[in-house]
């Protein structure tokens, strides 16, 4: 599965510096980010999430979002209650497989 298959929408690199976020268990950020991005498909800013990842050493949370523009992943992020600290445009992303998520 590639995520530069979505030709249409550029790819999104999100930082989150926040211990909470990174130490909390991964399923339950990535799908409270994943419906808030469904809500925000229709309105003329389709957001999607691409890709969740935890480093608790770091304190760090990073999300990839495929969307039309950096504003509708940043209203996502914080119509989901995280203010995005940091957030790189331009990204691509090849996963070469879909392993089983840990926590």
């Amino acid at each position: 599965m590639t995520a530069d298959d979505d030709a249409a929408t550029q790819q999104f690199l999100v930082e989150w510096y926040r211990a909470q976020l990174a130490a909390a268990p991964l399923r339950p950020t990535a799908a409270r980010l994943h419906a808030f991005a469904a809500q925000a498909v229709g309105n003329d800013n389709d957001v999607r999430l691409v890709l969740t990842l935890a480093d608790p050493t770091d304190d760090v949370l990073y999300g990839v979002f495929a969307a039309d523009n950096a504003d509708a992943v940043l209203r996502t992020c914080r119509a989901a209650g995280w203010p995005v600290d940091r957030i790189t445009s331009g990204i691509r992303t090849y996963i070469a497989s879909t392993p089983q998520a840990h926590n």
